[in-house]
């Protein structure tokens, strides 16, 4: 009858809703909402699985460690501009990256400080990948809306690769093998840099 049809009807539409609740409660707990990145746990559990299955079927995979330079002592006493740039840098950073989204995995693993796995991709591919992601980079973030609200006019990226030759089993040691490189003065000339300037209020970036 048309009562009964009515309660089912509105019981499918309670069901719909919590579901919807319950995927967006658990997007949150997996995903950094400024930028859409995985959380660095969640990153690590996925890379993970993906290094084991490239690994078993003999596929090509890069890890990329992405960061930015400096900014965080420039920003130590103002939380409020760090926070815009690193929602900024991550929200631009996954948005150039989203056109290979089946082949990419993006995680935020500090404020200044993101991962990318990259599948069907060695050390030379994956350096041109993050070379082109770089270029995307200086439109993307020169229309980002809040990027007025930056007291900075430009940034600083550095960026290392590693890739399944030197993958022993553990995404998360081959990562501490890039932190190595980035962040240790005799270690980092592995490392590529590159740098973006914007023009804020206009269209056009130089």
């Amino acid at each position: 009858n048309r009562k009964g049809f009515h309660s089912a009807v509105k019981l499918v539409e309670l069901f719909w809703r919590h579901l919807q609740t319950v995927n967006q409660r658990q997007w949150e707990m997996e995903h950094d909402g400024h930028s859409g990145a995985l959380r660095d746990r969640e990153f690590l559990e996925q890379a993970q699985v993906w290094a084991e299955e490239c690994h078993k079927s003999d596929e090509l995979f890069s890890l990329v460690v992405f960061t930015l330079r400096g900014f965080r002592r420039i920003f130590t006493n103002d939380s409020e501009q760090w926070r815009i740039l690193s929602g900024i840098v991550g929200r631009c950073l996954n948005g150039v990256l989203s056109a290979n989204s089946d082949n990419c995995l993006l995680g935020k693993m500090a404020d200044d400080v993101f991962a990318i796995m990259l599948r069907r991709s060695d050390e030379f591919l994956a350096s041109s990948t993050m070379q082109r992601a770089a270029d995307k980079l200086r439109e993307a973030m020169g229309k980002d809306p809040d990027v007025d609200m930056l007291e900075v006019m430009g940034v600083e990226f550095q960026w290392s690769v590693a890739d399944y030759k030197q993958y022993k089993g553990s995404v998360e040691q081959l990562l501490n093998k890039i932190y190595r490189r980035l962040f240790c003065q005799s270690q980092n000339k592995s490392s590529q840099i590159h740098q973006i300037v914007w023009e804020k209020q206009v269209d056009k970036v130089r």
